[in-house]
């Protein structure tokens, strides 16, 4: 998942004309990003507690 959002940041941001190294830079940063937090979502689901982090928040 982390792999697509950063395709998708990197096309959007090459459409909207900002050059190809822009759009890569873009999506390497958005993968980066993405894989922590998806990590902390998988291992919430993996140790029973879906909504845990909900709980935290608020």
């Amino acid at each position: 998942m982390a792999v697509i959002s950063g395709m998708t940041a990197g096309c959007l941001c090459w459409i909207a004309g900002e050059g190809v190294a822009r759009g890569v830079l873009a999506g390497l940063a958005v993968v980066g990003l993405s894989v922590s937090f998806f990590d902390r979502l998988i291992a919430r689901e993996a140790a029973g507690d879906p909504c845990g982090e909900v709980d935290e928040h608020g």
